[in-house]
This record gives C-alpha cells, sequence and structure tokens, in this order.
C-alpha cells in the first residue's frame, strides 16, 4: 500500500455509502493529491470491475469480513477497511495483523479523539 510522501496516490474504493455520505467523503478525499477514488458499488461483491483497492471505505454495516469478501475487489493483498456509520459520525479502520505500535496508536487516538489539538501525541 502506498505511504505518505512515497509519491503514490492511495486507490479508495467507497461501497455501499449513502447519497449524502458519499457526496461529503468524496468532496473530502477528491481534493487530496496523494488519494484518488477508483470508483463506488452499492455492495462490495459488485465492486470487482471496480479495481484494485487499498482502501475499502465503507458504512460500518456492509464492511466484509477479511479473507471472505475482498477477493471481490482484487486477487493481490487485501485492501484496508475503514467503516463509517451510515450518519457519518463515527468512523473505525479495520486492520489486519494489528503490531503491537499499531494497537498503542489506536487506543492514543481514541483516547484523544474528542480533543483534536491532542491528537496524534503521546501524553
Amino acid at each position: 500500500m502506498p505511504t505518505a510522501g512515497s509519491g503514490e496516490q492511495v486507490r479508495v474504493l467507497l461501497v455501499g455509502l449513502p447519497g449524502m455520505l458519499r457526496s461529503i467523503v468524496r468532496d473530502a478525499l477528491s481534493h487530496q493529491p496523494d488519494i484518488r477514488i477508483i470508483g463506488y458499488a452499492e455492495r462490495l461483491q459488485d465492486a470487482a470491475s471496480a479495481g484494485t483497492a487499498d482502501i475499502v471505505l465503507s458504512t460500518v454495516a456492509s464492511v466484509p469480513q477479511f479473507g471472505r469478501d475482498s477477493t471481490a475487489i482484487q486477487a493481490g493483498p487485501e485492501p484496508a477497511f475503514i467503516g463509517i456509520t451510515p450518519d457519518g459520525r463515527h468512523v473505525a479502520v479495520f486492520q489486519r495483523d494489528l503490531s503491537p505500535d499499531d494497537l498503542v496508536s489506536a487506543v492514543r487516538h481514541a483516547a484523544h479523539a474528542s480533543d483534536p489539538a491532542k491528537l496524534g501525541h503521546a501524553s
């Protein structure tokens, strides 16, 4: 998967987002030079023609299980999944093979999510 500063674009596939939320997500991501939305599908099973995704951004109710549904998207490595509630108020990142450092980072992020000034900083 492309990383920050690598010069490669992160390919994002939108799946099952309600119309208004899809518009908000598209607007937020489309202005980022390192992010490219590669397509939209109502269901993950319908997403094969959209291309290879690095990230699948989906409503929480339609986030697929690792290994089972991701083959509908690509033949390569499984993409990361970002789940967002249909009202757009909550988001979760589903990551496979979570390292201890990733876990620590996630705990810190969750602890400081209500205070954006503290995000990304250890206390």
